[in-house]
């Protein structure tokens, strides 16, 4: 509260932040301005991708949902797997791709996971993922999932926009102001593994949906014009503050 109050200004990244910011901490809306968080890596050029794929045992052939990021408990990945565990009995051919870091004792407790739920299309890549290779699997994935149990903003997100990626993600707040269920993206319940679970199979399924969602985000062109847009915007704001 004390660093609201000292503050001339302050950029946050979505609608639902900019009422929290209000109703939790009083800061007034004068004093909020609303930029969108921009993608990440969706310019490098696509190169040495099959290399990259290769390097982690993948088979291009493969139906893949891809889940990537540092990994965090709010994140959802318990959640993904339990639902995994109806997919794999749907969709033996599918293959979920976890790839990230996190805490010794979290990566451990998704092994024990996998393990107990008897897993046997799940890869798990417990490590640093470089630029180019987050950019490679990204591209590989048929589907990327957002299990999220709550978010304030999302780069995972932001960028898997900009791959004009077909997206399962929670039902936030703060995704709903990108995505509309059956729009562009299929919106979930992560606690609900049946629903969770059916909105994977209904992808995976469904080569005419998953290109529908693509051109639906295609059309966002959350690219170079995202990043154009976030520049003016901040620059507006340091302008604003500058003049008073």
């Amino acid at each position: 509260q004390h660093l609201y109050d000292f503050v001339d200004s302050i950029i946050c990244h979505s609608d639902h932040i900019e009422a929290r910011l209000k109703s939790e901490f009083s800061v007034p809306m004068a004093k909020i301005s609303v930029i969108p968080h921009g993608p990440f890596f969706y310019d490098l050029p696509d190169v040495g991708s099959e290399s990259i794929l290769r390097n982690f045992g993948l088979d291009q052939g493969k139906m893949m949902v891809l889940w990537q990021g540092i990994i965090f408990p709010y994140k959802g990945i318990d959640l993904l797997l339990r639902a995994w565990q109806r997919v794999e009995a749907a969709e033996g051919a599918a293959l979920l791709v976890i790839a990230g870091t996190g805490s010794p004792e979290l990566l451990e407790q998704i092994r024990a996971q996998v393990a107990e739920l008897g897993l046997k299309q799940v890869k798990m890549c417990f490590r640093f993922i470089s630029t180019e290779e987050l950019v490679a699997l990204d591209r590989a994935a048929d589907v990327v999932v957002y299990p999220y149990r709550a978010i304030t903003t999302s780069g995972a997100l932001a960028t898997g926009l900009a791959l004009d990626k077909a997206i399962v993600a929670s039902d936030l707040a703060v995704f709903r102001e990108l995505l509309t269920n059956g729009e562009n993206a299929l919106l979930v319940d992560p606690e609900n593994t049946a629903e969770l679970a059916g909105a994977l199979v209904k992808l995976l399924d469904d080569p005419a949906l998953r290109e529908r969602f693509s051109a639906k985000v295609r059309e966002m062109d959350f690219g170079d014009r995202s990043w154009l847009s976030i520049a003016e915007k901040t620059v507006a704001v340091y302008e604003s503050v500058l003049s008073r």
